[in-house]
């Protein structure tokens, strides 16, 4: 299909709103503009760099009793997440960024989570930075990564269609105004190919169709890949990363219990291959995810900051395309703060794994203060047992006499914060 005629005559010709709809059609497009990006994506809080193994990370970092404001920091990674290195520090509530690589080595950018209307341009691995105004009002989607000095925006308030910056961001030109319900995802890995992802597909938010966008002539036009299939039903907050080579692409999306799919495809997404299922996360915990540069390299990161003042951050790694993983932690605590490290909520023992009839929840570290929820997932992300510990309690158990033997995965959520695992159900 191409895009070159305005995608709101595509979407009339293919579904006739309602009569209910019909009045409000033009006030909906307007809020589409505006909310596209908070339904469909989520955060690019971690980015491929221009080297081999290295990434780059914009996380939540500390906050002291004394502080007004939290600290963010952008921190670097040789190593595929093993070891971070931080770069540059931040006021985290005022200035929080999200974060592209170029191809240039030493080259990001940064970009202010509140849609300001200047980027941050880094030549120096993210230490110092020049600003660019670019002259756009409210978020906008990017993408860069593939030629130097070249990254994408678009759409936003200020130019509803596409825009592609060269020269690091000194000019730029407006490659498609027909494009505001395309939402910018990642460039490919030849010059001038970029995806998108189209949504809604359907009036009425259709949540099992997902259209995939990609150009291969700098966003002039589009052919889209409409994805109507069991397996995205019912995901959100899709977002999509680059692989290696032509055609390759990876489309997460997060189901109803807050697990994420990853699916990968080499076709440009006309097949999709479902490569994992995370463990469930919960809303207060931050996810980004990205693909490296070397083939079959995926990094998945999450961080959170409700257990003491400074955040608990997770880098995943896979070399096999999203199918299993090494987990990096990183507690940025009294070695980058100078502040120690309090834990809110006891330690979570879990017992016999593998199960076969029950399954014991025993917490340490004296007697909760509040209701602690534990609730056990299937591989796909949806609850087969829950129970509630009340305050003075210690210990629960779960019925597993009816589960299916397999794989679980549990969540323990205390103080807002939550704990997880895995399970085996045997018989």
């Amino acid at each position: 299909m191409d895009l070159t005629i305005p995608l709101f005559l595509k979407f009339m010709s293919m579904k006739t709103p309602p009569p209910a709809f019909n009045f409000e059609i033009v006030f909906i497009m307007s809020c589409l503009l505006i909310s596209v990006n908070g339904l469909t994506q989520t955060n690019h809080f971690i980015t491929r760099g221009a080297d081999t193994a290295e990434i780059y990370v914009t996380s939540y970092w500390y906050k002291v009793p004394t502080d007004l404001f939290g600290w963010g920091g952008i921190f670097r990674s040789p190593d595929n997440g093993a070891t971070l290195t931080l770069q540059h520090k931040y006021i985290y509530e005022k200035n929080r960024n999200e974060i592209y690589g170029d191809f240039t080595s030493g080259t990001i950018y940064l970009q202010h989570y509140a849609g300001l209307d200047t980027l941050m341009v880094s030549h120096d691995f993210g230490n110092t930075y020049t600003y660019k105004f670019i002259d756009f009002i409210g978020y906008v989607a990017m993408a860069s990564g593939c030629v130097s000095g070249e990254f994408y925006a678009g759409p936003n308030l200020t130019y509803p269609g596409i825009t592609r910056f060269t020269d690091y961001g000194n000019t730029f030109q407006i490659v498609n105004l027909n494009s505001n319900l395309l939402n910018i995802m990642d460039v490919g890995t030849q010059s001038g190919e970029l995806y998108a992802l189209v949504w809604p597909y359907y009036w009425g938010f259709n949540m099992d169709t997902l259209g995939i966008a990609y150009s291969s002539n700098y966003g002039q036009n589009f052919s889209i890949i409409y994805q109507d299939t069991c397996l995205i039903s019912f995901k959100r907050n899709y977002t999509f990363t680059r692989g290696t080579v032509p055609g390759e692409i990876y489309i997460i999306g997060q189901d109803p219990s807050d697990c994420y799919h990853i699916f990968h495809s080499t076709d440009y997404g006309q097949t999709l291959e479902l490569k994992h299922i995370s463990e469930p996360f919960l809303d207060f915990e931050t996810t980004s995810f990205t693909a490296g540069r070397v083939p079959g390299s995926f990094y998945m990161m999450r961080y959170s900051y409700c257990y003491s003042y400074h955040a608990d951050l997770w880098i995943y790694y896979s070399n096999d395309y999203g199918a299993t993983f090494t987990t990096y932690y990183h507690s940025l605590d009294s070695t980058l703060t100078g502040e120690v490290h309090k834990d809110l909520v006891p330690e979570i023992t879990v017992f016999p794994n593998p199960a076969a009839n029950r399954l014991t929840f025993r917490l340490g570290g004296g007697f909760p203060e509040r209701n602690t929820k534990i609730t056990l997932y299937d591989l796909f992300g949806k609850p087969v047992a829950e129970e509630v510990l009340l305050p003075g309690h210690t210990e629960i158990i779960l019925d597993t006499r009816n589960l299916t033997p397999g794989i679980y995965f549990y969540g323990v959520v205390q103080n807002n914060c939550l704990q997880n695992g895995k399970i085996l159900i045997i018989k």
